[in-house]
């Protein structure tokens, strides 16, 4: 199989961070969410998330030279933050 396994292969990811805020101890990452869901589903559906916002911190941290130390999705239907493992 063709190109399974090289470490050596670049992969681009486009995608837009929705907000980062400047605080003294790093960057705080927030992503806006449009998914129409209950309070109760927050948790799983911010799960599908998690490898966008791996991508974002990565991102953020190598362009502008500073730890994100917060992430969070905010879910706009049910208008709840919820926090992301950085």
């Amino acid at each position: 199989e063709a190109g399974l396994g090289k470490t050596d292969e670049k992969i681009i990811v486009q995608g837009i961070v929705d907000l980062i805020l400047p605080t003294d101890n790093g960057l705080i990452l927030v992503d806006f969410k449009t998914d129409r869901i209950s309070d109760d589903r927050i948790g799983e559906r911010a799960e599908r998330y998690a490898g966008q916002i791996r991508y974002y911190k990565q991102a953020a941290e190598t362009i502008l030279g500073r730890p994100v130390t917060e992430a969070y999705l905010y879910f706009l239907g049910p208008g709840k933050l919820h926090p992301m493992n950085c």
